[in-house]
């Protein structure tokens, strides 16, 4: 699927769902679209954003995102306040490939400027629009990737993990469920495992390398300049979740959007 149906079929889902819409600006011909269940928010309730599509060729949770939209129970509006980002990189997710055509890194150069990575366009458009995105993602932030390239060799046949971006000294139990719910898909937790040995992470995860390695499924505090690492150091509680991108494309949207459910979960039982 390209952005023209993609985009049609969300603004079809928002019109029936009665979600509040918007464009944070132009990606080349294509908006970054951002959503929520109402214009305005009540403070009593949990506010989480969740995005995908910062990778163009991780279609998984763009179209599982779409889904979820297309088909959740309205009723959640009155116990958490959802805000959505569908598809971060729009001209790569219509092209399929990993980045925008100028091959800018386009989850890079949010915040730790000393590893030298710039913002892409599109992250400039996200941080133009900044205070809007943190008071969205206040109480929580999912980011929905897949492992597309063969980042893990041989072990990236039905391997899943998950980045934990949390205040605390340990991944907690919130980030050990979503976790647990990768699991229910897939076969292969990543555990004991370095992701700098293969060459494409080099110079796209060199700040603050040592907290590459997964253990028991988690890598935990990631601070690579990324958007969700931003969110973290802006007091957000963080989750990135990786399917196996060499499973059958329905299998990785069902996945997604059993994780998008059990996060959303957890959030409203804080």
């Amino acid at each position: 699927m390209g952005m023209v149906s993609y985009q049609n079929q969300l603004i079809q889902a928002a019109i029936n769902k009665k979600l509040w819409m918007k464009p944070l600006g132009m990606a080349g011909r294509w908006p970054i679209w951002y959503l929520r269940t109402k214009e305005s928010y009540r403070n009593s309730n949990p506010r989480i954003m969740i995005a995908s599509g910062f990778h163009g060729e991780e279609k998984a949770g763009p179209l599982a995102l779409l889904n979820w939209i297309e088909t959740f129970d309205p009723s959640l509006y009155t116990k958490v306040d959802l805000s959505f980002l569908p598809v971060a990189n729009p001209i790569a997710f219509h092209k399929g490939q990993r980045y925008n055509d100028k091959k800018q890194k386009s989850n890079q150069g949010f915040c730790h400027p000393e590893s030298g990575d710039p913002l892409s366009d599109e992250g400039v458009i996200l941080l133009k629009n900044a205070q809007l995105l943190k008071s969205a993602a206040r109480d929580g932030f999912l980011s929905l990737h897949e492992d597309v390239a063969a980042y893990l060799g041989d072990l990236s046949a039905g391997t899943y993990y998950v980045y934990s971006y949390e205040h605390t000294k340990a991944p907690t139990e919130f980030a050990l469920a979503i976790r647990d719910e990768l699991g229910k898909f897939f076969k292969t937790r990543l555990d004991d495992q370095d992701i700098r040995s293969d060459s494409t992470w080099t110079t796209e995860m060199k700040h603050n390398a040592d907290s590459l390695k997964a253990v028991d499924g988690i890598i935990f505090k990631h601070c690579d300049g990324g958007f969700d690492d931003w969110l973290y150091h802006e007091g957000s509680r963080c989750i990135v979740a990786e399917t196996p991108g060499n499973y059958p494309l329905a299998k990785r949207i069902e996945a997604h959007m059993a994780v998008i459910n059990k996060f959303i979960e957890l959030s409203r039982s804080k």
